[in-house]
């Protein structure tokens, strides 16, 4: 049926012999029974390539028991990422050293009977595969003759053949890339996985570049740049917080929105900034675990953004309110009328007053909406109005204080003040709110670039190029100077190949590169579940 529908198309004129092309490189590329048969009877080093499957209790016991029979010959200390030298389509699969005479190649391939659906969206069942090989045979040698190395990574601390298993599983159960599928899950996919997750478990970004000290001095630094003293200078004392902060978002290279009315907010920018500081600072437990389940650095700023997204709500919310409440003027009722009595006055009652008003009214203008409401402003307008006056109120009618209430805080002023005090405060809230706005993206975006200078990648001293590779990295890169990291390489690989997928019109090589990390991502993430199994024992 695939023929059929190929050799009625324009493009099938195209894709047909790649179809026939990748038919043959597979079946070239996957060992015969025969000679697996013989390799096995001839060797005890060299075994029967095992078909992984994990997706049923049975294949998952296999694959355990597979494991155990390998004994103690499941370290590696070396992995290489091969490709098949020869071919329009070349394979490319992944070997690990077991010992100086022992390897396992792990490969994926669209099964026999179904490789010509690996060119359909829902692709060809995969068949995933692991095979050791021992360097007696001449299997191992027509592999090292057949296929050059891209990229070897030294693993001075060494890795197990039971995570890349958990890799393997993890792909498995990935609701898309349990498929072969030539565009996007095929052997470079499966390939650039291994890789990535190998190299992921040698960066300690958690609890080394997210530490407790570590965090607190990523944000001294990223607010620095943000909040620089000289950015908040009263206007009357020279240039002002307005064209400061757009000096500040230029050297950045931020984008700056358009300029908002700072007012009397400039005088309490520190206020701001302190406040802020605190509620960031208690996000550490959380961009811990976050860091725990990042793959890739390119996926570092998405993640921020979402984990912060999450705490600009509750975390603004203070730090606006901990500004507009300084900027409120009431009259003190001990002073009879005379002296303005604000936010922090000494006078306990109305700072309460103040204080239980301003947060009532504030998580009703902070939420995305209230209940029977749309969400907009008109909408919002008279529900946080009488979330203010009810507060207010409240706090006078609590006899707290019975034996002084009368004294220095009687009804009549409550009543006075209530709404002067809510327009003022509205305002406030607003050129609070109009900056915080800018402030979000700026911060996140420097909190970024801040960590992602300090996200490691593996020592350039364990990788080791193949020209091919590195001449390839060039071709991606051509502005970067030395060797590539090991993020930076496969990324190089992904370019290269979704770059080919674009030119035959199966989409933009760059949402491609997106969907392909985020799988990627999925599938570390929940392979640190299984790890959490403790399923395979070294």
């Amino acid at each position: 049926m695939l023929n059929l529908v190929l050799s009625r198309s324009p493009m099938g004129y195209v894709l047909q012999p790649i179809t026939w092309k990748l038919m043959l490189a597979s079946r070239f590329a996957a060992p015969s029974s025969n000679k697996l048969i013989t390799a096995a009877k001839s060797s005890h080093y060299t075994q029967s390539r095992f078909i992984m499957d994990f997706r049923t209790n049975e294949g998952r016991e296999k694959a355990q028991a597979w494991y155990n029979y390998q004994g103690a010959k499941t370290r590696f200390t070396r992995l290489e990422y091969r490709k098949v030298k020869h071919g329009q389509i070349k394979h490319e699969f992944i070997v690990v050293h077991l010992s100086n005479t022992t390897i396992c190649r792990f490969d994926r391939r669209p099964q026999d009977k179904e490789r010509g659906s690996a060119f359909l969206d829902e692709g060809a069942p995969a068949e995933d595969s692991a095979h050791v090989l021992s360097s007696f045979e001449t299997e191992y040698g027509d592999l090292t003759r057949e296929t050059e190395v891209l990229l070897t990574i030294s693993l001075p601390h060494g890795e197990d053949l039971g995570f890349i298993l958990t890799i393997c599983e993890a792909i498995q159960t990935h609701g898309e890339a349990v498929a072969y599928n030539l565009m996007r899950y095929n052997c470079y996919f499966f390939s650039w996985m291994i890789v990535a997750a190998v190299a992921r478990r040698t960066y300690d970004w958690e609890t080394v570049v997210l530490s407790k000290a570590g965090w607190d001095d990523i944000l001294q630094t990223s607010f620095g740049h943000v909040f620089s003293a000289k950015n908040i200078r009263s206007p009357a004392r020279g240039v002002g917080m307005r064209e400061r902060f757009d000096r500040t978002v230029k050297r950045l290279g931020l984008y700056r929105a358009s300029p908002v009315s700072i007012g009397s907010f400039e005088a309490h920018i520190e206020t701001f900034r302190n406040a802020l500081l605190i509620t960031y600072s208690n996000l550490h437990g959380n961009l811990q675990q976050m860091l725990q389940t990042l793959l890739l650095r390119s996926q570092l700023g998405s993640a921020l953004r979402k984990e912060l997204n999450l705490m600009e709500p509750s975390g603004f919310l203070s730090a606006k309110l901990a500004v507009t409440l300084n900027q409120v003027e009431l009259p003190c009722p001990r002073r009879f009328n005379v002296i303005p009595c604000r936010g922090l006055c000494s006078c306990s009652k109305p700072r309460k007053v103040l204080t239980d008003a301003s947060r009532a009214a504030a998580e009703i203008l902070s939420a995305p909406k209230y209940p029977g409401g749309s969400g907009t402003n008109n909408a919002r307008e008279e529900p946080w109005r009488d979330a203010w006056r009810d507060a207010w109120r409240a706090v006078y009618d609590n006899r707290e204080y019975p034996r002084y209430a009368s004294q220095f805080f009687s009804k009549e002023w409550a009543e006075t003040n209530m709404d002067p005090a809510m327009k003022q405060w509205k305002n406030a809230w607003d050129e609070a709110g109009a900056l915080s706005a800018q402030y979000t993206t700026t911060i996140t975006q420097t909190i970024a670039t801040t960590m992602m200078a300090q996200l490691t990648d593996v020592d350039p001293e364990q990788l080791m190029f193949g020209d091919n590779a590195h001449n390839q990295y060039r071709k991606c890169f051509s502005s970067s100077e030395g060797p590539p990291s090991l993020q930076e390489f496969i990324r190089s690989r992904m370019q290269d190949h979704f770059e080919m997928v674009d030119r035959f019109g199966f989409g933009s090589f760059q949402e491609l590169i997106t969907t392909a990390e985020e799988a990627m991502c999925d599938i570390w993430v929940a392979s640190l579940d299984t790890i959490a199994l403790n399923r395979y024992h070294a």
